[in-house]
């Protein structure tokens, strides 16, 4: 993640917006192709991209610290990605309050008893009062589940299995 992309997400977050007050912002620019091509012009100065920011706030009820932080983020291509700085506002949020982020990749939900149990093994694992567990489905995985935390990976599908036995059988 860019330094930056997350020095926005934490100024943002220390003044008290959360990723749910960007989230009607983040839906109006992104079903815009017109703010899109506004935004992502270099040569639009930055005081006509932060009236039009502003105009569109008030015309929306935008509370005024959302204002004035997407007028800022206006004057740069940041506010095109305003998705990733909500999802890193998420982390920040999850880490104040001790809440273990994670994803599981998997072919199929999990039941609600292997759910149970998977939360309970990944916070006696890495720690937390809670967890916040992600669910996607992905066919291509064949088999098992994929499961990041942080920087740290489980991989337990069959396609890593495949790959790695292919990989023996090349080898002999």
């Amino acid at each position: 993640m860019e330094q930056r992309l997350i020095n926005y997400a934490k100024a943002a977050y220390e003044l008290g917006i959360t990723s749910e007050m960007l989230e009607e912002p983040r839906e109006v620019i992104d079903g815009s192709a017109e703010l899109k091509r506004l935004y992502a012009d270099a040569s639009v100065v930055r005081a006509d991209k932060e009236e039009v920011t502003s105009d569109l706030a008030r015309s929306c009820g935008w509370d005024k610290h959302v204002r004035n932080f997407l007028m800022f983020l206006s004057g740069t291509a940041y506010i095109l990605r305003l998705a990733d700085i909500c999802d890193q506002m998420d982390r920040l949020r999850a880490k104040d309050e001790d809440v273990l982020d994670a994803r599981l990749y998997c072919v199929h939900p999990p039941t609600d008893e292997q759910r149970d149990r998977l939360e309970k093994y990944l916070l006696d694992r890495f720690g937390g009062t809670s967890i916040n567990l992600h669910i996607e489905v992905h066919t291509d995985l064949i088999g098992g589940f994929v499961i990041r935390v942080g920087d740290v990976t489980i991989n337990r599908s069959m396609q890593r299995t495949a790959i790695q036995l292919g990989r023996v059988l090349k080898f002999k």
